[in-house]
């Protein structure tokens, strides 16, 4: 069962989920959809993470900064899977597509390199290198969240660019090959990309649990929450209110 189906419950669940300071429309999706967790086992595991991540960045309030900048790139984050699928199944995506792939990477690099700076080990949080993903769709190195068919990915391109520059009139024929080779650019793009799809999924899913996991510690703190005790045999609330 999907933690939405709880939402109209008479639990005050409503308000704490509704409370939560998510960055982006997509990281609310995946938690509505998330399946509730029922094993000890995996209760813990997701406590573990929680009670690692707020004692590292938000207890003391030394990452203030730090998580705020994380958030702010977690804000542009998009749901994309539709065209992460499209890629699997082996379909040639668009500039706008393929654009989001881009934007996809950029963010990835961005908030690795600020945790990186941390100094702090997150390999629990489980996020993916996208750097093979950058190398293609930005072989310049320019690092601008935009995407275009660069004439440094075909000599003949290149030239025929030119050739349409210096033109005094418009040359259908000309920009006619200049486009059949730009969907020939797209097409070898993305079977470059194919290898990379399952990371770009794992992506994806990974900077959507990142903002569920900041938006949970920093309602800890805001509404001065404790964590339980999980038992193995039995459940005892002590003090509840609400």
């Amino acid at each position: 069962m999907k933690l939405r189906s709880f939402l109209d419950s008479q639990s005050g669940f409503r308000y704490i989920i509704e409370r939560l300071s998510l960055s982006s429309s997509y990281s609310r999706q995946v938690l509505m959809d998330t399946p509730f967790t029922s094993t000890v086992k995996d209760i813990k595991a997701e406590y573990e993470n929680l009670i690692t991540f707020y004692r590292q960045f938000v207890e003391k309030g030394k990452f203030h900064f730090t998580i705020h900048g994380i958030k702010d790139k977690l804000s542009l984050v998009r749901d994309i899977r539709g065209s992460v699928l499209r890629l699997e199944r082996g379909v040639t995506l668009d500039d706008v597509e393929l654009f989001e792939l881009k934007s996809l990477a950029l963010i990835s690099e961005d908030i690795n390199h600020i945790f990186k700076e941390t100094g702090l080990n997150v390999e629990y949080l489980n996020l993916c290198d996208l750097s093979s993903v950058l190398k293609i769709l930005d072989p310049e190195g320019h690092r601008i969240s935009s995407f275009y068919v660069y004439e440094s990915y075909s000599v003949e391109l290149s030239q025929i660019r030119k050739e349409i520059k210096s033109a005094e009139i418009f040359n259908e024929e000309l920009h006619y090959k200049a486009s059949l080779i730009e969907e020939n650019v797209r097409k070898e793009l993305c079977n470059k990309l194919m290898a990379d799809v399952k990371n770009i999924r794992d992506s994806l899913s990974a900077l959507a649990n990142l903002d569920i996991i900041i938006a949970k510690s920093l309602q800890i703190k805001e509404l001065n929450l404790t964590f339980p005790e999980i038992s193995k045999k039995e459940l005892s609330f002590i003090g509840l209110f609400n």
